[in-house]
């Protein structure tokens, strides 16, 4: 199989998002006999821009289905290595943020009988 093949599956699971489960098998056998592509498991770059041309004819909201198996014969752009490598160095910094907190709330510990608590309120009672 090709590196930008499109398997039938795939096909299957673009119809999918636009119509039922027997419907985009139904739709997939029209647009693909449209297309005049015969069903392989997998279809090269040429095929699936008929089988999108044929798509676009079809009446109906199918841009979805166009946009998927477009998406999908597209390579995927390569991540810059250098924004990978960056992560990893900012996680120490937080760690110093977060020891310093936790020496602050030890500083003020004050004893029991410091001070001196107000009673709680009595819940209103029915007088009687």
């Amino acid at each position: 199989m090709a590196a930008n093949a499109t398997s039938h599956q795939d096909l299957i699971t673009a119809f999918e998002r636009r119509w039922d489960y027997a419907s985009a098998r139904v739709m997939l056998a029209e647009v693909l006999a449209t297309a005049g592509v015969d069903k392989h498991a997998s279809y090269d770059g040429d095929a699936v821009k008929a089988i999108c041309k044929a798509i676009a004819d079809v009446p109906g909201d199918s841009q979805a289905v166009i946009a998927q198996l477009t998406a999908a014969e597209a390579p995927a752009p390569a991540a810059p290595a250098e924004k990978a490598a960056a992560p990893a160095e900012k996680p120490a910094a937080p760690a110093a943020k977060v020891a310093a907190p936790a020496e602050e709330a030890a500083a003020p510990a004050e004893t029991a009988g410091d001070a001196k608590k107000a009673p709680a309120p009595k819940p209103a009672g029915k007088k009687g």
